[in-house]
């Protein structure tokens, strides 16, 4: 199981100032992100590591993966200082209480 986070690219940073944002070019290289990446950390979710969430971006590419990177050091730091910002003004509801999902019988 892993925790997931909605990202979009509608960054909406005026309205949306306790997401976590990945813009900087290098990190979303590293990452492997096409875009500037808002992650909206008001709804998280358990999900199987398995197909049908997890596939890769362009499907005709019998060699692509999905998406699968570890945040630089300096990134996972802001995020933990964007998660104590959170929970400081005590919006870390989402976060504790996350729901899952489960695996259809059929795709096991």
């Amino acid at each position: 199981m892993v925790l997931v986070a909605y990202g979009t690219s509608k960054l909406k940073t005026g309205r949306r100032p306790n997401d976590f944002i990945i813009a900087n070019a290098a990190t979303l290289d590293i990452v492997r992100l096409p875009n500037a990446t808002r992650f909206d950390l008001d709804d998280f979710v358990w999900m199987p590591w398995a197909k049908p969430w997890f596939v890769p971006r362009d499907a005709s590419d019998a060699l692509a993966t999905p998406v699968i990177s570890v945040l630089p050091d300096s990134v996972q730091s802001q995020l933990r200082w964007t998660m104590a910002r959170r929970a400081e003004r005590g919006i870390l509801g989402a976060y504790n209480g996350a729901r899952s999902i489960s695996l259809p019988d059929s795709d096991c």
